[in-house]
């Protein structure tokens, strides 16, 4: 996300942490992560207070098919459109599905290990007035040659979930799902010990807790 700012005239920007934990410097406010900016999505705030030390706003901010445009308001006139926004105010507007049927779609390959991502948008009138728009991404954390047909990795949509998925897995007597702590996320290891009913138990848990919580 931070990557998207370094056209932004009179912005310092720097992600060597990677997609979160970047640092944007407004020209005069020598303030890192993004404490002297605010970000948006249609207006509305990504977080309350972008300058949180162990949250930063881009942390709770992902780019993707979604978005149409970026508008930014930069220097003293962004505190009058928004509050805690001394260097600037960052609004990522999202597309508008249209009259008809409408989308588009990409495919991003990392070849230096693996790793694919595709991002998505589509959007379609429904009646009365009313419009849909849906989008998003997926990707595989794991790089092609360390995947295991033993181990099998996922990621649940918000890692708030985490921990109720755990819960209620273990309530169900299915254990020993969390992710390594270098990767994060869930793994299932379904060795040779584990039977086809335990598998099917650990689906049957996730279809459920997939009506549960999205």
């Amino acid at each position: 996300m931070t990557e998207t700012l370094k056209s932004v005239p009179g912005f310092w920007v720097e992600a060597s942490g990677g997609e979160g934990s970047g640092n944007v410097r407004a020209r005069g406010i020598p303030v890192d992560g993004f404490g002297s900016i605010n970000l948006l999505e249609d207006g509305l705030p990504v977080q309350h207070d972008p300058a949180l030390g162990y949250l930063n706003a881009d942390q709770a901010f992902r780019i993707d098919e979604s978005i149409d445009r970026i508008e930014v308001v930069r220097g003293g006139p962004s505190s009058v459109f928004y509050s805690s926004a001394p260097g600037g105010v960052v609004n990522y507007i999202t597309r508008k599905p249209g009259d008809t049927l409408s989308g588009n779609a990409r495919i991003l390959y990392g070849p230096t290990a693996e790793l694919y991502r595709f991002d998505g948008w589509i959007g379609t009138p429904l009646a009365d007035g009313w419009k849909l728009g849906l989008g998003g991404f997926y990707r595989n954390e794991v790089a092609l040659a360390a995947r295991s047909r033993m181990n099998i990795p996922f990621f649940l949509p918000d890692d708030k979930l985490n921990d109720a998925f755990l819960a209620g897995a273990k309530a169900q007597g299915l254990l020993q799902l969390k992710g390594h702590k270098s990767v994060g996320g869930m793994r299932a290891s379904i060795y040779n010990a584990v039977d086809i009913n335990a598998v099917n138990a650990l689906v049957a848990y996730m279809a459920e807790f997939e009506k549960e919580h999205g």
